[in-house]
């Protein structure tokens, strides 16, 4: 065995926490096995994430496999790029998997390393079980799943304090790096739970640009949605969910819908938590119904032609690291009205493209009517600057390249 994994090792049972020994090396041809709990298209951000990184480090020369605990032969593994290996069929909440376990185990070594994306799920568990006797290193990404805003569900809040304590800080701790998207996430996630003992790295994250539009955009947009023909698009797309502050979204709407009968309202999405019906009625005592679309989960080329046609995204997330179908709208050069409770509110405030908001329903107003006061011609230099904003800071390549640099930190050798 190599004197560092050696000593790597030997460091996880220092007093003092995990000591890091990062050595110096070149940087080559990598082989990466992301893994995580499902890619199924309704488990939102995580999903395009490594959709998006997988393929710009393919493009980059690497070479990227995806382990997932979906079961072989699920439809909507269908079309991935990168390999694929499905690893279910897996059971209860929590994705338990035997089969998974097998495969880490027997497969591990043949990795330059392991990505697990995401906590809580055995996707995560499983790989700390596979390689903590292993010489092939890991890293997490936490996607947000350490926020504080989750302690206002308490009995799941106790829940995760005592998984925490007895198994997860483990999978923490013993990460080469815990991956965040941005500064904010890093600090509040810091000392979330007890005992915590991480090496935390901040990463780019991104999504790879849009495909090329054609001069069907609007009429596909028109004809899946006449109702919205003439009309100025809001747009609103990600999963259907408490942490994604819908019912402010409506009723901000509503405030400034009384004034601009123009506008119209698309959410679209899975609806995660059975919200739909009471978000429904909410538009309707709050005499918007008509101006409201529930569009349901959009996937493929009519996702891409409604962030294109929208004439604003629209985001009051109470918490979201890095959200994917904003910096999507902003890809396409939409503008966004975003609530502060997303991580990386402060590109987009500094590039000019948008406006943020906290995630209340004064706050958001405010900041929906505030790009509501812009002319046609401002509305068009914002589209620019949205697009400059994802060149910028959001595009996948760049999130690869930062990934890359933070491998190589700690010590990670490529063949």
């Amino acid at each position: 065995m190599p004197f560092y994994h050696l000593l790597a090792r030997l460091s996880r049972y220092c007093p003092f926490g995990r000591l890091r020994v990062f050595p110096l090396s070149g940087f080559s041809r990598m082989n990466i096995l992301h893994s995580i709990n499902t890619l199924h298209p309704s488990y939102g951000g995580p999903v395009e994430g490594v959709r998006n990184l997988s393929n710009a480090l393919i493009a980059l020369g690497h070479q990227v496999t995806i382990a997932t605990l979906d079961a072989p032969g699920t439809y909507w593994l269908e079309g991935w790029s990168p390999s694929v290996v499905p690893l279910g069929p897996s059971f209860h909440y929590y994705r338990f998997s035997w089969r998974a376990l097998r495969w880490l185990h027997k497969n591990a070594e043949t990795f330059d390393v392991v990505i697990a994306n995401g906590t809580w799920r055995f996707s995560s568990f499983a790989v700390w079980l596979a390689l903590r006797c292993s010489s092939t290193p890991y890293f997490i990404y936490s996607h947000g799943m350490l926020d504080p805003y989750f302690r206002s569900f308490r009995w799941k809040e106790f829940k995760k304090a005592v998984f925490w304590y007895i198994i997860e800080h483990r999978v923490f701790r013993d990460a080469r790096a815990v991956l965040f998207t941005c500064e904010e996430e890093r600090a509040k996630a810091r000392n979330r739970y007890y005992p915590y003992q991480v090496y935390e790295a901040v990463v780019r994250y991104g999504v790879c640009s849009p495909p090329i539009t054609d001069a069907h955009t609007l009429s596909l947009v028109w004809e899946r949605f006449p109702q919205v023909r003439g009309k100025t698009i809001c747009l609103f797309l990600g999963r259907i969910h408490p942490v994604k502050n819908c019912e402010t979204l409506i009723r901000s709407f509503a405030n400034c819908a009384a004034a601009n009968p123009s506008l119209h309202l698309i959410i679209a999405g899975p609806d995660e938590a059975d919200l739909v019906n009471c978000l429904q009625n909410l538009a309707f005592s709050l005499a918007i119904r008509d101006q409201v679309t529930f569009a349901g989960p959009i996937y493929g080329d009519l996702k891409w032609a409604l962030l294109r046609s929208a004439d604003v995204f629209l985001s009051p997330s109470h918490i979201e690291s890095f959200c994917v179908a904003m910096v999507e709208a902003l890809a396409c050069g939409t503008p966004v009205v975003i609530s502060d409770g997303i991580g990386v509110w402060r590109e987009v405030e500094q590039s000019q493209a948008g406006f943020v908001g906290s995630d209340t329903v004064e706050g958001f107003t405010a900041a929906l009517a505030q790009w509501l006061t812009l002319t046609s011609a401002e509305r068009g230099i914002m589209r620019i600057r949205a697009q400059e904003c994802f060149s910028n800071y959001f595009n996948s390549s760049s999130a690869a390249q930062s990934l890359l640099q933070t491998l190589q930190h700690c010590g990670v050798n490529g063949q």
